[in-house]
């Protein structure tokens, strides 16, 4: 994802290969990696200030240097927890694992999505949004929205109609030297579409409904609102949050942005997609 990779270092930590995911060793990538070294040891988060609660997923602190650090929800009955520690921001992190599991094979990739989007946001490279995105011909669409907004099913309706899908869940946008950029990730949804392919943003389009296919322009207050809800900023730090703003802010001047109203058809999205093309190569 924008060249860069997200490599896990399983120390003594008992985990399984998976496809797409590198266990240590060499990388070739035109930027640094992030590397998350597992290690078993107690949590030591338990009474830190929280900062950002994420619940039920986590809860956010600062470490004594005054770095990020997350406490993860246990996912299982036998409440063995995980915790997050920032080592070289941006860089490299510690996923410290209940010493209770070491008889167990843990699952390391759970926690993937979090740190991609802290150590982007932290190098000021992009931001990771809660989103479906597409490419067709050369127009990259960009589609924000919350749990059950409709995105898997936009995702997979493009897809009928010739578009190349990114992800149906979580888009990676970067500041490029041509211009911002989508990336698909491995992230995905109901739709499960997941791709490494990428392209230049050209419009961000939120989710509606509607029996007709329709394209509405949005701006201003609204379309802020909308995308502030669907992507992970860093809260934590005043330079790096300054930086998102000033990023998405860029975003809405570059780019226009509307509501695709629509059936969820084959026929209803396949027009949308022609009024979005039509819309977007007669733009000045």
């Amino acid at each position: 994802m924008a060249n860069i990779a997200l490599v896990h270092d399983a120390g003594d930590v008992r985990f399984a290969d998976r496809p797409g995911v590198i266990l240590g060793g060499a990388v070739e990538s035109s930027e640094p990696p992030i590397v998350v070294r597992h290690v078993y040891g107690a949590d030591d988060f338990t009474d830190r200030p929280t900062i950002i609660d994420a619940s039920p997923y986590a809860r956010y602190v600062l470490d004594d240097s005054g770095e990020l650090g997350a406490r993860f929800t246990p996912v299982e009955s036998n409440g063995w927890t995980a915790a997050l520690r920032t080592i070289q921001r941006g860089h490299e992190y510690e996923l410290r694992h209940d010493p209770r599991c070491r008889d167990r094979e843990v699952n390391y990739g759970r926690h993937d999505r979090t740190i991609f989007a802290i150590a982007v946001a932290v190098r000021q490279r992009g931001l990771l949004t809660h989103a479906c995105g597409f490419l067709m011909d050369d127009i990259g669409v960009l589609c924000p929205g919350l749990s059950g907004a409709g995105k898997s099913t936009l995702a997979a309706l493009a897809a009928q109609c010739g578009a190349i899908g990114l992800s149906d869940d979580r888009v990676l946008v970067t500041k490029e030297v041509e211009g911002a950029c989508i990336w698909g990730t491995p992230w995905m949804s109901r739709a499960a579409i997941a791709s490494r392919c990428h392209g230049t943003l050209t419009a961000i389009c939120f989710l509606g409904r509607g029996a007709q296919p329709e394209i509405v322009p949005v701006s201003g207050r609204a379309a802020l609102h909308r995308l502030l809800e669907a992507v992970t900023l860093p809260y934590w730090s005043r330079s790096d949050l300054l930086h998102s703003l000033e990023f998405i802010d860029e975003l809405f001047r570059d780019h226009n942005a509307y509501e695709l109203r629509f059936p969820p058809t084959v026929s209803g999205v396949r027009q949308i997609l022609t009024d979005l093309r039509a819309a977007n190569t007669t733009r000045c």
